[in-house]
């Protein structure tokens, strides 16, 4: 958590056996309001957060990084 925001991780692996065996990258962040909803925010290239969507309950956040397209890695 930091602030409102809980930061959803992704752990990205090197092919080709790379010496490098990966790194950790932010994917994903779910703001919380105290109405008991959340919003729904994707990293884009530029490391700039966008909110996709709004008012959703937690496992309406879970299923959207499951079939987002924003969030395919």
């Amino acid at each position: 958590w930091h602030g409102p925001y809980l930061t959803v991780g992704a752990r990205y692996t090197c092919p080709g056996g790379s010496e490098a065996e990966g790194f950790d990258a932010p994917l994903a962040r779910l703001g919380y309001f105290p109405s008991e909803t959340f919003s729904l925010w994707a990293r884009r290239h530029t490391d700039e957060w966008i909110a996709l969507e709004q008012g959703l309950s937690l496992d309406e956040c879970f299923h959207a990084l499951k079939t987002n397209p924003w969030f395919e890695r």
